[in-house]
This record gives C-alpha cells, sequence and structure tokens, in this order.
C-alpha cells in the first residue's frame, strides 16, 4: 500500500535533498534494516544521509564521484563513478544499499540498479528516492507546460542534472530487466505540504480524479533481489 510521510527533524550537516526526506527515507529503512549493519551509501554528498546511519548504529561506506563537499570525519569513503562499474572497484556484500535522490541523475538507471545488485549481500535491501513526476502537482505541470517537475526546461524550477525522469510503470519494467522487486513503497512530503493555497486547492480538487500512484513529492522504493 502506499504511504506518505512527513517529519521535519533536522540534523547539523546540510542535506542537498527536499525537507523530510531523510526522515521519511529512515522510516521505511528500519523496517527492514537492524543495526549494526554493513551500509553501503551511494551519491554520499555532503554526508548528511550517511551521518543518520551512523548514529542508528551502521557500519557506513560512502561512494561519490566528487568527494569535494563530504563533511564527515572517520567514515569510510572512496570515489566512483555511479555511471561506470562501481561494483567492481567496491568491496561489498552489503546488507543495505542507499541512493538518495541519485538515480535521476544517471546516464543509465538499469545499470546502476545491476551493479547495486550485484553488491547487495542475500536478504540485502536496496533504498532508491526519486522525485515523482507522478503526484498531483507534477501532472497539473505536465498538463500546463509539458514539462515534468523537477526536470523543468526552466532552471529555476529544476536541478540541470535530473537527466532520467522515472515514471512508476517503466521502473517497475526496470526492475524486472535487473532482478528486482520492491518490497515496500512510500512518498514523502504530503499534498498538505504543497505550498501556497490556490496550488493545494487546485490539487485537492483534482486529486480524486486522478489515477494510478500520486502521492507526495519524492518516490521512496526499498527493493531486493528476486
Amino acid at each position: 500500500m502506499e504511504r506518505v510521510l512527513s517529519n521535519s527533524n533536522h540534523i547539523t550537516l546540510a542535506a542537498k535533498t527536499v525537507s523530510g526526506l531523510h526522515e521519511a527515507a529512515l522510516h521505511e529503512l528500519v523496517r527492514y534494516v537492524t543495526a549494526p549493519s554493513n551500509v553501503l551509501d551511494l551519491g554520499a554528498g555532503t554526508g548528511a544521509w550517511a551521518a543518520r546511519l551512523l548514529a542508528c548504529g551502521h557500519h557506513v561506506t560512502c561512494v561519490d564521484r566528487d568527494g569535494d563537499a563530504f563533511a564527515l570525519d572517520d567514515m569510510s569513503f572512496m570515489q566512483a563513478d555511479l555511471n561506470g562499474d562501481f561494483s567492481k572497484v567496491v568491496a561489498g556484500p552489503f546488507a543495505a544499499i542507499t541512493a538518495i535522490e541519485v538515480i535521476e541523475h544517471l546516464e543509465n538507471p538499469r545499470h546502476f540498479l545491476l551493479q547495486c545488485r550485484n553488491l547487495l549481500s542475500v536478504d540485502g535491501v536496496l533504498l532508491i528516492t526519486t522525485p515523482n513526476i507522478e503526484c498531483v502537482a507534477g501532472r497539473l505541470r505536465f498538463l500546463l507546460t509539458g514539462n515534468f517537475r523537477m526536470f523543468d526546461r526552466d532552471e529555476r524550477l529544476n536541478d540541470p542534472t535530473h537527466i532520467s525522469p522515472i515514471q512508476s510503470y517503466m521502473f517497475e519494467k526496470m526492475l524486472n530487466d535487473t532482478g528486482l522487486r520492491v518490497l515496500s513503497h512510500a512518498t514523502s512530503n504530503p499534498l498538505a505540504e504543497i505550498s501556497g493555497r490556490l496550488s493545494r486547492f487546485v490539487c485537492s480538487v483534482v486529486n480524486p480524479f486522478l489515477k494510478g500512484i500520486k502521492g507526495g513529492d519524492n518516490h521512496i522504493f526499498i527493493l531486493a533481489e528476486v
């Protein structure tokens, strides 16, 4: 069943993602992974998400293409291109692999999923988050502009490094192609957190008439090997 999660807690390190996503993702992950476990964080950024995992008691290995922004001391970190064969240079296996807002930046999401699967331990899980282009606000934006929300032509409304929008049905096909399955799915930041009274009103009016997955700003998938 689809769930929409929201939380307003914060931690010290700057998280380069939407507010509340880390809290919602952790809420999902702890249902499947107990501490201490070996966890691989892909696309670690500043280390804000890894800091949460460390605080939970996990042993965390961080990977990113660029280590300049990484701010955690005494943390295992290595540089690797997530578009490449990173499973050949990262020593696994891992009980959990996390990729917070990563897959939409990559050239070949299927290749990335295969690389992740190669590094999972038996019964390991893969946590993927990505912008939800099918939320109500996203559907309205596409209707009005022909552009996906968070993948817009207008860079004021978009991260220009977003190159691979993930649609849920096509994501299911990716998982079938890569030997993975969905254990759970949730979204973060519910409709109530859409900014602006008019936007909230319009979304609340059209929401009952829209079919398929809707939910909040970001997908949170927990995956496992078939």
